[in-house]
């Protein structure tokens, strides 16, 4: 079997039956398809397909790390397409979809940074897109808030220190107030940025979702 007979037989009107049966038959016919001669752009444009769908298939149905795995050959896929206008990428109707989906299971993965970094990316491109905005308000709330636990935190040691050492020296309690008074700043500092980004993730999501 070819991968134009593998293409056509699996898409009936421009899209797969269902993400499940398109897991299968991938993974029923892996080696055809990534072993493709990518030479042939007829044959690399089908491989293109199919793998994305794939690594949305593998999102869609909870494999986010695979899922990852698999954005990226796609995405590489995509990017890489001979001759073709790097400006336009976004044109592909994959390449968003790909890029959002990899972006959320970065996030579901706790690899914030990296999955802020493909929100900021997509923004960047659509930036009258609040969805996308709304991801980044909410990335950035949990960065604050973050900051503000560690500055309460060390403020509650400070404290507890001051408690349990009552007879050092001069210095030493210099050292603690000092340290109480920066992380006092610090927590009240991170405490109203993460108050006033959420007061614009609340405004963002009643635009977003009026119901």
């Amino acid at each position: 079997m070819t991968i134009k007979e593998l293409h056509d037989n699996l898409y009936n009107e421009e899209s797969p039956r269902n993400y499940r049966y398109l897991l299968n038959y991938y993974e029923t016919n892996r080696d055809l398809i990534e072993n493709v001669d990518l030479s042939n752009l007829d044959d690399y444009d089908y491989a293109m397909k199919l793998t994305c769908d794939y690594s949305l298939a593998l999102f869609d149905l909870g494999y986010a790390k695979k899922g990852i795995l698999y954005s990226d050959k796609a995405i590489s896929l995509i990017e890489n397409f001979p001759n073709f206008d790097k400006d336009k990428l976004f044109d592909i109707r994959f390449y968003e979809l790909i890029l959002f989906n990899k972006a959320k299971a970065l996030y579901n993965l706790k690899k914030y940074k990296e999955s802020a970094l493909i929100f900021e990316k997509l923004n960047k491109q659509f930036p009258e897109n609040d969805f996308y905005l709304s991801w980044i308000y909410g990335l950035k709330n949990r960065k604050y808030q973050l900051l503000s636990n560690i500055g309460l935190y060390v403020m509650l040691f400070s404290i507890i220190l001051n408690i349990f050492f009552e007879k050092t020296s001069r210095n030493f309690y210099i050292y603690i107030y000092f340290l109480l008074i920066f992380s006092l700043i610090f927590a009240t500092i991170s405490k109203i940025i993460f108050e006033i980004k959420r007061y614009k993730l609340k405004k963002l999501n009643k635009k977003l979702y009026p119901n």
